[in-house]
């Protein structure tokens, strides 16, 4: 990866489900040096949000895709605190109209197939813990979205354009205990930032900020973890510890 990403999970289909459906509103701000924020906020209140950080492992390429990637977790908040959190791996390929016509549109809603954006859209397809399944590792169809993160709004978000590739600002900044375990991550690309962090007892926290203002904010310590993206105040001492 040479360029900052920001992507939007647009569709997800678990072994057992007959149709891709997407419970979540799921993005992902990746650093050209591979490291990721990611956040799933479901739409249903009783169901667990999931928020992560980690770094990309590019792997030998499965037969039949353009690459794969072995996501490996720094932080995650479906692992408790202390417990090494996993990895999944995903295969990615461009998705053809053969892949369309033959094995993907049957799995699709009218509504959703009458919407679908054939050039927009990636597959990704593996294996990871269903967090609605305690955590059992099921395989998974996902279908992603590249945004434009200096074009996009929250309300408005807008897919990637080529042109504006190399204007695209990354930061990563992390926070770390005396032992040098990290603690938290905050990546900006563009106009978006997001956030994981755990507080003194361990619990995690999470934010997603557009233009200096948040947009999202889950844990009761969130505002003061995150305050430096906000108001450029911190109780605790973020490090910069990548910038494009």
């Amino acid at each position: 990866m040479t360029i900052p990403i920001f992507s939007k999970r647009a569709y997800i289909r678990w072994e057992n489900d007959k149709q891709f459906n997407e419970p979540t509103s799921t993005w992902v701000l990746t650093a050209p040096n591979g490291e990721f924020v990611d956040t799933r906020v479901h739409k249903e209140i009783e169901t667990k949000h999931w928020f992560t950080t980690g770094f990309e492992e590019i792997i030998e390429t499965n037969e039949g895709y353009d690459h794969s990637i072995n996501f490996v977790l720094t932080l995650d908040n479906l692992t408790k605190w202390g417990n090494s959190p996993g990895s999944d791996v995903g295969n990615f390929k461009s998705i053809t109209e053969s892949d369309w016509n033959n094995n993907l549109k049957c799995h699709f809603s009218a509504k959703d197939i009458a919407s679908f954006k054939l050039t927009h859209y990636r597959l990704e397809e593996g294996y990871m813990a269903n967090a609605d399944f305690q955590g059992k590792i099921q395989n998974y169809q996902e279908i992603w979205d590249t945004l434009d993160a200096n074009q996009s709004r929250p309300d408005s978000l807008k897919p990637f354009d080529e042109k504006t590739k190399n204007k695209v600002k990354c930061e990563v900044f992390k926070i770390f205990d005396k032992t040098k375990n990290e603690l938290g991550r905050f990546i900006t690309v563009g106009k978006f930032g997001m956030g994981v962090a755990v507080n003194a007892k361990g619990e995690y926290n999470a934010i997603r900020v557009f233009e200096g203002k948040p947009i999202f904010m889950y844990g009761e310590n969130c505002k003061d973890l995150f305050d430096f993206f906000i108001n450029g105040l911190s109780s605790v001492e973020w490090k910069l510890t990548y910038c494009n």
